[in-house]
């Protein structure tokens, strides 16, 4: 396998993508405490100069994980800029926070080993220590500790992933919400919950906590919440002209979504397949062009869930879900998409309705015609469609992370009617606007043994 390796001279990717985690890190930490305001621009010539990095490279592979972890905005061709935090997002982190979380600590009460409550229990008691002492930083810092323990303990490398994902977002609401809720004995009662293999009274006292905190902050009160936020962290914004950037052509695509975008493609046809390398030299070859837009463009699918890069960084490789991991992975999925569901019967806008409805009517015209290619490709935009209907971007995020291996996995189903019926009840019951009535259909459709069919690749 070509890995693009040379131990004794490392490869400008690897450099790079070593810089470029050193370059996330610091924004990231800068952004969620708030020592870089929201509104400051983030040009790449004064990062670089800032890191000592000579290259434009892994700074710009930085703003890019940034932004798909919604700690900046950074358009096509334009400034990237520090994103603020709304009551809006703080509502949708809110959301996904409690229904990953919640999963992870049932899992975590079913799966720890006695070394997972050992490091559960040193974090309880070091943060009742920092709360006994108004330790506010260190009090943040083991809670943080004791929610990766959570994790850790779940053993669920999918759940994992969403937690990676949103957890920029996660600690920004938690560095708002901490300075006005009390924990209290939330953590001794989740500890004690978890270490008795309880998931009911564990998965409670995590709900009995966000209640708590919703009644403190009014989270439906965007309003409120929003001038909250300005008065105590916002700091004023530097403004500068905007400078005159000169049209172009509005179809220009950029070289590395080209590349992308062949790439995956391969990727859910099956061209590539799980395990492949993506080697930079050989795909700028391909493509007949430099490195730098391959990079760009794997960056791109590893943010996608479609890749992954080993330790060495400087080369991918195509991701899958192993056999092993299947059923944790459907498991995660239901629960996002249970949650999606619920929430589109309470907000889905007749247009949005009107959409799933043409989608859901071609879906079955194309498992009645035999059509499964047709079918799955379907089941995909009407995924997308219900994302949108839950207004929740947070939670639209996590789910792309797993869309593209959802679609690698669906394609060993092959039985068209299955799938489209399920869309055709999922349907009925958003369009139904009754939130429990969704809810229980949408348990019983994900009732049925998808991961069944699925376990055995062909």
């Amino acid at each position: 396998m070509d890995t693009d390796l040379d131990p004794q001279n490392p490869v400008p990717s690897e450099r790079a993508n070593c810089e470029s985690d050193r370059v996330v890190e610091t924004l990231r930490r800068e952004i969620v405490l708030g020592v870089i305001p929201a509104g400051t621009p983030l040009v790449e010539r004064t990062l670089g100069a800032r890191f000592g990095i000579a290259s434009r490279l892994p700074v710009r592979d930085a703003l890019r994980r940034l932004a798909a972890e919604a700690l900046i905005d950074h358009p096509p061709r334009r400034r990237a800029m520090v994103r603020a935090f709304t009551g809006r997002d703080l509502a949708n982190t809110s959301e996904v926070f409690e229904i990953v979380d919640a999963l992870a600590i049932r899992e975590a009460a079913v799966r720890r080993s006695p070394a997972d409550l050992e490091v559960m229990q040193q974090h309880v008691h070091s943060g009742r220590r920092a709360l006994s002492t108004h330790d506010a930083e260190s009090q943040a810092h083991h809670a943080r500790e004791f929610r990766s323990a959570i994790f850790t303990a779940a053993r669920n490398t999918t759940l994992s992933e969403i937690k990676e994902r949103i957890e920029a977002r996660v600690w920004r609401m938690v560095e708002h919400k901490a300075r006005h809720t009390d924990a209290g004995s939330f953590f001794d009662d989740l500890y004690s919950a978890i270490s008795a293999q309880d998931p009911d009274t564990a998965e409670s006292a995590f709900l009995r906590y966000m209640q708590q905190w919703r009644q403190v902050w009014k989270i439906s009160a965007f309003n409120e919440i929003d001038a909250h936020l300005t008065t105590t962290r916002s700091a004023p914004v530097q403004t500068t002209p905007k400078r005159h950037v000169a049209s172009k052509d509005p179809g220009f695509v950029p070289e590395f979504e080209k590349i992308a975008t062949c790439l995956r493609d391969q990727i859910l046809s099956g061209r590539r397949r799980p395990g492949d390398c993506l080697s930079e030299r050989q795909i700028a070859q391909e493509f007949s062009v430099s490195r730098a837009p391959v990079v760009e463009a794997i960056t791109l699918l590893v943010l996608e869930g479609l890749a992954t890069r080993p330790m060495h960084r400087s080369a991918a490789l195509v991701r899958g879900v192993p056999d092993s991991d299947v059923s944790d992975f459907f498991n995660v999925c239901a629960t996002l998409d249970t949650a999606a569901i619920v929430l589109a019967a309470e907000r889905a806008t007749t247009a949005q309705i009107d959409h799933m409805r043409q989608i859901v009517d071609d879906e079955e015209r194309a498992a009645l015609a035999g059509d499964l290619r047709l079918v799955i490709e379907k089941g995909r935009v009407w995924r997308e469609v219900l994302h949108q209907m839950t207004e929740n971007d947070v939670l639209s995020d996590s789910v792309r992370l797993l869309h593209g291996r959802l679609q690698m996995l669906m394609d060993r189903v092959h039985d068209a009617l299955k799938i489209s019926r399920g869309h055709r009840l999922i349907f009925d019951a958003i369009e139904s606007r009754q939130p429990a009535v969704a809810k229980a259909v949408v348990q019983r459709v994900f009732a049925l043994d998808w991961h069944d069919e699925v376990t055995i690749p062909v």
